[in-house]
């Protein structure tokens, strides 16, 4: 099995492995604009604006705040997928929620690398605007909507940075999400192909079977990487592709429920079903398989590297712990 955990290791938030226990900041990045724990040395602009920091552990406690949320949710919607005994051809619900886990992973998975998708309200940007002011910036520049939050570069003059970058037009939090997942992963093919942890060979295999996840997601006409999405939307609001009653023609698609979760763990396994499958709906199947399988893999991993004990890592009370609790009842 390829060393999924470790190749992305390299592109995690720094010092986030460290945290332990449960995090304090429960709403993230939100939680800690409204501490004002951060200085405002550059003016914002109506595009975005950079937060400085000094406490580097407090940030990690955000995003690990937001890291174990949406692991856990990711591991909860797939490990309560059932089946419908009198309705045993019936996939709709089973696919949407396959879906919902695959959107959740792929934020915690975001997350890890100090990337973020974040909605501020008023309350947010008010703060923001109120510290700027202190810093003798102008007002009226910081609004709310959505932004993607990134690590801003190391300035020296002004130490560690935030960087918010505001969506204008924004499709909502799915599209928007997804094509800054797909963005992500393409980062991923490439820099993983530069990790001397790894040896040349895995390493390659690796960024190849990112860049064909990578390639699933743009799945014509979503060139943006929302196809995911789409055949979401298709199930749900639309009520095609043959995943509702009177399933004609037959989906094709075996029980979608998880019984051994524990085996999820085998990222290329599910890559290469998706990339492989026959139809639309086992495609979606299998692409959503790998992003949860991605997320479980980097939860382990992160577990392992906590210098104070697996048991003492937050990631113990996200996606692995409920795993293992889902697999002895199984």
């Amino acid at each position: 099995m390829l060393p999924w955990g470790d190749a992305l290791r390299r592109v995690w938030l720094p010092r986030l492995h460290e945290v332990v226990g449960n995090p304090r900041l429960t709403d993230g990045i939100r939680h800690w604009i409204n501490e004002s724990s951060f200085q405002v040395y550059v003016a914002p602009t109506t595009s975005g604006f950079i937060l400085n920091y000094s406490d580097e552990m407090l940030v990690c406690d955000a995003f690990a705040s937001e890291t174990a949320r949406f692991s856990r949710a990711a591991a909860e919607t797939s490990s309560t997928i059932t089946d419908v005994s009198r309705l045993p051809s019936s996939r709709a619900w089973q696919l949407i929620q396959w879906y919902y886990a695959a959107f959740y992973a792929a934020h915690a998975l975001l997350r890890m690398c100090g990337i973020g998708l974040t909605y501020l309200e008023k309350g947010h940007a008010s703060t923001i605007e109120e510290v700027s002011q202190l810093y003798g910036h102008p007002a009226a520049l910081v609004t709310s909507g959505f932004y993607i939050v990134t690590q801003a570069p190391l300035n020296p003059t002004y130490g560690r940075g935030l960087k918010f970058d505001k969506i204008v037009h924004s499709k909502g939090s799915h599209d928007e999400l997804w094509t800054l997942f797909v963005n992500f992963l393409d980062a991923r093919a490439g820099d993983v192909l530069s990790n001397q942890r790894l040896p040349q060979r895995e390493a390659q295999q690796i960024s190849n079977e990112i860049s064909a996840l990578a390639r699933l997601l743009r799945r014509a006409p979503h060139l943006n990487g929302t196809w995911l999405s789409s055949i979401r939307n298709d199930v749900t609001y639309r009520h095609t592709r043959s995943a509702w009653h009177p399933w004609r023609p037959v989906n094709g698609l075996p029980s979608l429920r998880e019984k051994y979760p524990e085996d999820m763990s085998d990222v290329s396994a599910q890559i290469a079903l998706a990339v492989g499958g026959a139809s639309d709906l086992q495609r979606f199947r299998y692409a959503c398989y790998s992003i949860v399988a991605l997320c479980r893999v980097s939860c382990r991993e992160m577990i392992t590297r906590c210098p104070l004990g697996r048991r003492k890592s937050f990631q113990a009370g996200a996606l692995a712990a409920l795993d293992q609790l889902v697999a002895q009842r199984s």
